[in-house]
Parts: structure tokens; sequence; C-alpha cells
């Protein structure tokens, strides 16, 4: 009876150490998609920053040449 009760237990036990280890790589995966697109924000805003200050009105993009305006 003992035994049965271990053996049940030691199933539990890897089922929930299969679901922690995909919650990890499930919860890594989030972070790095969050991070990536923390870090294009941050780049999104400097470019922004540095075309404000050169005074560079827009962009357009006309016959598939870029010109400034």
């Amino acid at each position: 009876m003992y035994y049965t009760f271990l053996i049940i237990f030691m199933y539990l036990d890897i089922i929930a150490l299969i679901i922690y280890i995909f919650y990890r790589i499930i919860d890594g995966w989030i972070s790095l998609s969050l991070n990536v697109r923390r870090e294009q924000n941050e780049l999104l805003a400097k470019l922004i920053e540095v075309l404000e200050r050169e005074n560079v009105s827009c962009f357009w993009i006309s016959e598939g040449n870029m010109e400034l305006n």
C-alpha cells in the first residue's frame, strides 16, 4: 500500500516537472519577445528624435524612390 502511494506521487511529480519545464520555456519566449519589442520601441523613439532635431519633416515614397520634403 505504501508503494502504491509512492508510485502515484512519483507520477504526479513527473507530470508537475513537465508542466513546469513547458511553463519556463514559454515564459522565456514571451520575455524575449517583450525585450525585443521594448528595444525596437526605444530605437524608434531615438530615430524620431534625430529626425525632428534635423528638421526632416517627412519621407515620401514616390515611384520607388525616397524623397525628402
